[in-house]
């Protein structure tokens, strides 16, 4: 379906892939304001895929001091954010912190947050 637009010389069967990840092109509507934000979640985002939690949680609480003009692409971060953060704590052991985090933008009827908050925090 594809020759329409693009025609392949090389005789050869290739398949072409483009990578789209939402947060690395949603970087572009980041406002000035929120730039520091922005790259505190990156950072901690790093550590947390390492599994290196402390860090991590580090990271998010410096995130979290910083004031943020709230937009909807501040809001998906912030509740990435709260969930990774309320991850991060269950598995150092701190449950207390962990549901503290996952209430911060969520409930039991967020389908993000339902199941850490019915299991962990009773």
């Amino acid at each position: 379906e594809s020759q329409k637009y693009w025609r392949n010389k090389t005789g050869k069967n290739i398949l072409i892939v483009q990578k789209f990840t939402f947060f690395e092109h949603g970087k572009l509507f980041v406002k000035q304001e929120n730039r520091a934000f922005y790259h505190k979640v990156k950072k901690a985002d790093s550590y947390y895929k390492k599994l290196d939690f402390h860090m991590a949680i580090e990271h998010y609480q410096q995130a979290l001091a910083v004031q943020v003009a709230e937009n909807e692409f501040t809001n998906i971060m912030l509740r990435d954010l709260s969930r990774n953060l309320g991850i991060s704590y269950l598995a150092i052991g701190e449950n207390k912190r962990a549901c503290e985090s996952f209430r911060m933008v969520g409930d039991e009827y967020d389908f993000t947050f339902r199941n850490f908050i019915l299991k962990f925090c009773q």
